[in-house]
């Protein structure tokens, strides 16, 4: 966040940081595997939380940058 700020970077961030979750963070309702956990961290129910938590916010700025 701060690297955007100090080049000037134009449109608005948000820096979201959850319990529990890894980088692995992605779309909700998609299964966890041991294999994900392991590369990315994070627990199954803290990257599942992150998600449902995040993947409306994703959707909305695209539908905000995107318009044509």
């Amino acid at each position: 966040m701060d690297r955007l700020a100090e080049r000037g970077h134009a449109l608005t961030n948000q820096h979201l940081a959850f319990r529990d979750a890894g980088h692995a963070v992605g779309p909700p309702h998609l299964p966890t595997t041991p294999q994900q956990l392991a590369a990315f961290g994070g627990t199954a129910a803290g990257n599942a939380a992150a998600s449902a938590d995040s993947w409306p916010r994703v959707l909305k700025i695209l539908a905000e940058r995107l318009k044509p």
